[in-house]
């Protein structure tokens, strides 16, 4: 299940089948097809391909169950059997069960033959399970079956049934919180006849689930871009990005390095682009040739220094105690930006 947010456009159609990307290119978010059994032309109804195609390109859909416009007219009798029909065709085309069906009554409603029509829809959404029902009608309709249905629908015909004007009808519409508003049909390429609608509140469809962006999972002071440079320029980077030991490489070093890879403790930098695309944030110019860098992931980065080199010389372990400083100032700052904007927050 996915939403049809306030706002968005879809289209219907019938008999109709316009290609789904010229749609898509209308605009139309949001799509409703027809479903129905014999002896109603399967002419409308949507197919299994153009269910497929229309999720596939990111539109949403409904499916709405009728038989003919008159059909509610006949009471509960039909209402239970074609919710259990409507049940199947939806089925058949894959339709996720916490997506209402729609149930068509295509014509007006009023004293004469509300009652049949709210009886075949009461009758209609007890058989049309698993599913929940919408209703496709005008408000009188959607009023005597409030609490039924999930989706008001109120088709073009009933701005006329439904008020003494078009604003009117689309007030109405909005008190009794119907979801869908159809427009004035037309043509896409002078060829398929389309009726654009209007979503004028949430409502669930069947759609493809996009997962929101997942945000970056910001660094920890321990663990944020510390690298180390192998070869005969060996070096360890923190973040500032200064130097914490630099020169040639030595047997206690290279044995140190080997010891951490060992351990799964540092992971090769990939340069793709060339060793300056990457190297040059952090270093003075391009990594040299024979030169390896490596990302360190341990929790300890001075650890490595101090207990697995042990004979730095000491303007490195100035430098190393310059880093711990500077990173214990950061981490700190940080700490009370975050006390700042929690107590600023009331939390």
């Amino acid at each position: 299940m996915v939403i049809v947010h306030t706002g968005e456009k879809g289209f219907d159609s019938s008999f109709s089948h316009p290609p789904v990307q010229r749609t898509v290119d209308f605009g139309f978010t949001f799509r409703v097809g027809y479903i129905s059994v014999p002896p109603a032309s399967p002419g409308k109804n949507i197919t299994l391909a153009e269910c497929t195609e229309t999720i596939n390109a990111g539109q949403k859909l409904l499916l709405v169950y009728e038989m003919d416009a008159a059909r509610p007219n006949l009471g509960a009798t039909y209402g239970a059997i074609d919710g259990k029909n409507a049940a199947l065709c939806a089925g058949a085309l894959g339709c996720p069960t916490d997506v209402p069906i729609l149930s068509a009554a295509d014509l007006n409603s009023f004293v004469a033959n509300i009652d049949r029509h709210e009886a075949y829809m009461r009758a209609f959404a007890a058989n049309c399970g698993p599913w929940p029902m919408g209703i496709y009608g005008d408000t009188d309709i959607l009023a005597r079956c409030a609490g039924l249905w999930q989706i008001g629908w109120v088709p073009l015909g009933a701005w006329a049934w439904s008020g003494t004007s078009y604003a009117d009808a689309r007030a109405k519409a909005k008190a009794i919180g119907a979801h869908v508003l159809q427009g004035k049909g037309f043509y896409i390429d002078n060829t398929w006849a389309v009726d654009p609608n209007e979503a004028i509140a949430d409502f669930p469809a069947w759609g493809l689930a996009v997962d929101p962006p997942t945000p970056p999972t910001p660094p920890s002071e321990d663990t944020m871009n510390y690298y180390v440079v192998t070869g005969a320029n060996a070096r360890f980077i923190g973040f500032p990005p200064q130097v914490t030991w630099t020169g040639p490489g030595s047997a206690k070093i290279d044995a140190a390095i080997a010891t951490q890879l060992a351990a799964g403790n540092l992971i090769q930098v990939d340069l793709t682009g060339g060793p300056g695309a990457f190297a040059s944030t952090f270093l003075s110019g391009p990594l040299p040739t024979g030169d390896a860098l490596y990302k360190w992931t341990g929790a300890e980065f001075a650890g490595l220094l101090t207990t697995d080199v042990g004979t730095v010389d000491q303007t490195a372990r100035a430098q190393i105690v310059a880093l711990n400083d500077s990173v214990g100032r950061l981490g700190q700052e940080v700490h009370e930006v975050k006390t700042g904007l929690v107590k600023a927050g009331g939390g």
